[in-house]
């Protein structure tokens, strides 16, 4: 008798969209830093709920920076626990990628 063993392959078909890491999460809004100062304005920050695909990029970047930016100066500082605060806050709304 043969068992043809196939490893346990996570696929859409299966079992659809894979939610976002918080290390995807943490990658994504670094990679959005465009000016490469440390921070995420608020307008770097829409773009990067845009690429994850919030139909609400305005609302979720006035939510997060609500939780997230401590120092209230309209900016996430991306080199201490304002990003930790952002990641959780993403990673609570459920963002998803297509395998």
């Amino acid at each position: 008798m043969v068992f043809n063993f196939q490893p346990n392959v996570r696929t859409k078909e299966i079992c659809g969209p894979l939610p976002v890491t918080t290390e995807e999460l943490t990658q994504i809004f670094k990679s959005y830093d465009y000016d490469h100062d440390g921070q995420l304005s608020k307008e770097e920050l829409r773009a990067a709920f845009k690429h994850l695909g919030s139909h609400f990029a305005r609302y979720r970047t006035a939510v997060a920076c609500h939780y997230a930016d401590a120092n209230n100066d309209g900016l996430i500082n991306l080199e201490n626990a304002e990003l930790s605060i952002l990641v959780k806050y993403a990673h609570s709304c459920g963002y998803t990628v297509k395998v």
